[in-house]
């Protein structure tokens, strides 16, 4: 049984937040809302979860460049084993998994961008299938703070700015 999403939210985790301010040149405000973005996709993973066992129809998510900065702040809580092992069972039933994309498989998924046109096109379908799950379940405004804001203000390149900048 998943929790609702205001339980989630209610969570608070100091110590995620000052380790994550520690890696990444940001204030606590800005750290705290990420976690709350990365509390919410947690969710989501445990809402289509909860879906899929149940033989409804959930989405195939995943986490692209548009999410990063979510990702990080998920590898920041997944560092606190103890803690996130808690908060999923608690929430969720079972613990959430995080599966990171091996690299050779980045790069064999670029080139296949590059030279085939149906890949492509079915990576499109299941983005805006994932669009549209989003929205559905949490709202225009989280699909466009993931999609459309934290692209610009959190790209790969200004992660990396941020993360150099901490001194770490």
């Amino acid at each position: 049984m998943v929790s609702p999403l205001s339980s989630v939210l209610e969570e608070h985790y100091p110590e995620v937040i000052d380790s994550f301010t520690e890696m990444y040149s940001i204030n606590d405000a800005v750290a705290e809302d990420i976690f709350i973005e990365t509390k919410k996709w947690l969710w989501l993973c445990g809402y289509n979860q909860s879906l899929q066992a149940k033989g409804e129809e959930g989405a195939s998510l995943f986490i692209d460049d548009s999410l990063l900065i979510i990702d990080k702040m998920w590898h920041t809580f997944i560092l606190y084993t103890k803690l996130y092992t808690i908060f999923c069972n608690k929430h969720f039933g079972s613990y959430i998994h995080h599966y990171p994309t091996p690299p050779l498989q980045k790069k064999q998924q670029a080139d296949r961008f590059d030279k085939d046109v149906n890949y492509l096109e079915q990576f499109e379908l299941r983005q805006r299938k994932q669009y549209e799950f989003v929205s559905s379940i949490l709202g225009k405004e989280t699909l466009i703070k993931w999609y459309f804001e934290y692209p610009e203000t959190f790209s790969r390149k200004a992660i990396s700015q941020l993360h150099l900048s901490s001194g770490q």
